[in-house]
């Protein structure tokens, strides 16, 4: 694998047990973990394999995350009151997990337009330079959440030399 640089933030030597350590990695998205424990045993003039590997936190999200298999045992067991309880309390809702993305709320005329998979202008709106989606992507282009009097409606690609939204996933929520 060809290399490229990647931003590793922190690696902690959390424990050492006979022939085996336990680290704790900080890192940007990119970073292969297999091929730094790879890397650090090189320089350590060793071998190593990893033999458990767990994500504790993905972007913003810090929770302890869950596998689908628990999620399904949820699901098929117990009276749907607290199986809708329990699944409220372990998932988060869909904004969260776009957070990061750019806004643009519609008015609902516009929202509805993308909602049947037609282009937005927004090139003559009167407020179109507030629309300005905060992280520009390349070539001009933005994914952005669409909202709808603050309510995640869908995603659309937004043009912003030319003004256009474009609708990509549009949301029944």
């Amino acid at each position: 694998m060809a290399s490229r640089l990647v931003q590793i933030d922190e690696v902690r030597l959390l424990s050492v047990s006979g022939n085996r350590a336990t680290l704790s990695c900080t890192c940007q998205k990119g970073v292969y973990i297999r091929t730094l424990a790879e890397d650090i045993a090189e320089s350590l003039a060793a071998l190593a394999h990893i033999t458990q590997l767990r994500r504790t936190q993905n972007g913003c999200f810090k929770k302890d995350f869950i596998g689908l298999a628990k999620i399904e045992e949820i699901a098929y067991s117990g009276d749907s009151d607290s199986q809708q309880a329990c699944l409220e309390e372990l998932l988060l809702p869909l904004g969260s997990v776009l957070a990061e993305l750019p806004t643009i709320d519609l008015p609902a005329p516009m929202a509805q337009r993308l909602r049947f998979g037609q282009l937005v202008e927004l090139s003559d709106q009167k407020n179109s330079e507030d629309l300005n989606c905060a992280k520009q992507g390349g070539g001009g282009t933005n994914v952005c959440q669409i909202l709808e009097k603050g309510k995640l409606v869908g995603l659309a690609l937004w043009e912003r030399e030319t003004g256009t939204l474009t609708p990509k996933k549009m949301f029944n929520l």
